[in-house]
């Protein structure tokens, strides 16, 4: 067991990075500065990772659970930041730096990546 917790805390860089990627391919600068902002640079929320303790629980290969993860953090971020404009009931929220319209624009694009 302990050689697959390592396995999964060795492909946590990589799941950061396929976020990043992804929050790039977007073309959107201000959506990669607020994914970076929200997601990236904090620690990952733990539902991120349970789809790579998922597969080494039943045998399989955590790597190959990589872009589940991704997708995962996204649809995270995304239901955070609508949960966010629907409570307005945290100050760092995205809503109150960038305004209701594009936080909703930009939780869209967080489920659309996902």
């Amino acid at each position: 067991m302990i050689a697959k917790l390592d396995d999964i805390n060795r492909l946590v860089p990589e799941v950061r990075e396929g976020i990043r990627q992804l929050a790039g391919a977007c073309a959107w600068p201000a959506f990669e500065s607020q994914v970076d902002r929200h997601l990236t640079r904090t620690s990952l929320p733990r539902h991120v990772i349970l789809p790579l303790a998922s597969a080494a629980a039943v045998g399989g290969q955590p790597r190959r659970a990589l872009s589940t993860a991704v997708a995962c953090a996204y649809l995270i971020l995304a239901s955070r930041w609508f949960d966010d404009l629907q409570d307005r009931d945290r100050s760092e929220s995205l809503w109150s730096d960038i305004g209701i319209g594009r936080a909703i624009n930009m939780g869209a694009t967080a489920l659309t990546v996902a």
